[in-house]
């Protein structure tokens, strides 16, 4: 439970009634991804509110909410202020102080009231599932919500094994491109190298690899919101445009992306756009799953402007090498460039 957040039962509240606004769910959003404990929490508070009026009545949630408060604080708990006022609706008000019992309950009270009765609705850690491909491997998946990923080279993906019924999140390392399956109710959230990207029904690329100075996310369909890490920054893309978040320095930018550049791997186009060595170097490897090495003295101005597609790699280097005039030796996983 984060401690740093007293006001997370009201957000809950406002949340599982369907009264938060778009602000207040964003907010609940970033605390129930600070940990597991928060998700487990919320979903103990989340079946609770689910239950058959008559297993929480205002009177008697309300005793056994103010006897805890009293309990841990030494206090006597004052009613919760009305979150809207002149609704009259017992039920509505019930469920508030039953998600403010829970609320205490997952702050590590709960042993001292209703401890049995309570436990058995705590629900057990999701297991989750990672999903990895090495270098010379690109493969496409199916999540649990019928989501479709298709995952470039030296790329990884960890997601539930079962989503909730509030939010699907997926951590992404390297590259991978997203047709998410529309649900409403459910947002899809994609966390890669300090970005935050959401989306209800949208086709997407996030391009994250490590080894990058900046992160880039290209929507093709629908609409997607980026937020940096620190909630500084937030951009809403449209169809066509590419964000840019730059891993040394805040801000995002935008700008119209090449089809093929961005989503072409995922067809095995290989693309060299004015590449330099170093970079030529590293998508061979990644591409091919190989390790270059170097004879002589290394290009500077050295660039390279070619479009393969379902390619070998010896083909590929034989074009290099005529082009670039250079020589190359090919043995199982090892390549070596002559100068």
């Amino acid at each position: 439970m984060n401690s740093h957040r007293p006001d997370i039962d009201r957000l809950i509240s406002l949340y599982l009634s369907q009264r938060a606004t778009e602000n207040e769910r964003q907010e609940l959003e970033q605390w129930l991804g600070a940990s597991s404990a928060n998700r487990q929490v919320f979903e103990s508070i989340r079946k609770v509110w689910s239950l058959p009026s008559h297993y929480k009545s205002s009177s008697d949630t309300a005793q056994v909410r103010d006897q805890i408060w009293k309990a841990g604080t030494g206090q006597q708990q004052s009613a919760p202020t009305p979150l809207v006022h002149g609704i009259g609706n017992v039920l509505y008000w019930s469920k508030v102080a039953a998600v403010f019992f829970m609320f205490l309950l997952g702050a590590g009270l709960f042993s001292l009231l209703v401890k049995e009765n309570v436990s058995s609705l705590l629900t057990a850690p999701v297991a989750l599932v990672e999903i990895e491909n090495p270098a010379g491997q690109r493969s496409a998946y199916t999540l649990p919500d019928g989501t479709a990923v298709w995952l470039n080279a030296e790329s990884s993906l960890v997601y539930p094994e079962k989503f909730s019924d509030t939010l699907r999140v997926v951590q992404l390392q390297g590259e991978g491109f997203f047709q998410v399956t529309k649900d409403l109710r459910r947002p899809f959230i994609v966390r890669a190298a300090g970005t935050s990207t959401e989306a209800l029904g949208t086709a997407f690329n996030i391009n994250a690899y490590s080894e990058d100075d900046i992160v880039k996310i290209a929507l093709l369909e629908g609409k997607a919101r980026v937020q940096s890490a620190d909630r500084l920054h937030t951009a809403v893309l449209s169809p066509g445009e590419e964000l840019l978040a730059p891993k040394n320095r805040s801000g995002f930018s935008t700008r119209q992306f090449n089809y093929e550049n961005t989503f072409g791997w995922k067809e095995d186009i290989l693309i060299f756009d004015g590449a330099d060595f170093t970079k030529f170097r590293n998508t061979i490897e990644k591409w091919y799953g190989v390790k270059v090495e170097t004879q002589g003295t290394l290009p500077v101005n050295w660039q390279i402007r070619a479009r393969y597609q379902h390619e070998e790699l010896r083909n590929v280097l034989r074009d290099i090498g005529f082009n670039k005039n250079i020589k190359f030796e090919l043995h199982d996983k090892k390549v070596l460039i002559t100068f």
